[in-house]
């Protein structure tokens, strides 16, 4: 098939775009250090729907060893800054928190899937704060806090 030559830069056009496009969306919103130093978080998204907040993380291991990732569900909330309020993960009706990975009530990677130049996602859904809120911080256990992180209504 011969593509005439005047159509050239509208496909290259479209082909950018779309590029573009698909590179925008994967950026993270914010990114944090764990604390170990060899991990590294992205705030990947935050959504809110029906009264409830959804936040999604990205952990990557940027070290040279495997690496695992454990914590509390208990632990993580976001603080919503012109109130000072927490918010805690939400728990279904059995107690079980609503967020994954989890194993019980830990957020749990495990070890051997955790390999160096590896990503894992982790998801939490939380009450939604007053729908005056412009800006929160997020703090999971072993990360430096996600702060200043705009509500989009």
């Amino acid at each position: 098939m011969k593509i005439k030559e005047n159509y050239i830069p509208t496909l290259l056009f479209i082909c950018l775009s779309l590029w573009l496009t698909s590179a925008q969306a994967a950026e993270p919103l914010q990114t944090q250090y764990g604390i170990n130093g060899e991990v590294e978080v992205d705030l990947l998204s935050v959504s809110e729907s029906g009264g409830i907040l959804t936040a999604v993380f990205a952990y990557r291991n940027t070290g040279s060893d495997k690496s695992a990732v454990r914590y509390s569900v208990s632990d993580v909330y976001f603080l919503e800054k012109s109130e000072g309020k927490k918010y805690h993960v939400l728990s279904d009706s059995t107690g079980k928190s609503l967020a994954a990975p989890v194993n019980g009530n830990f957020i749990s990677i495990r070890e051997l899937e955790f390999k160096p130049g590896s990503r894992k996602l982790v998801w939490f859904k939380f009450p939604a704060p007053a729908e005056a809120s412009e800006v929160i911080d997020f703090v999971l256990p072993d990360a430096v806090p996600f702060e200043n992180i705009a509500l989009s209504r």
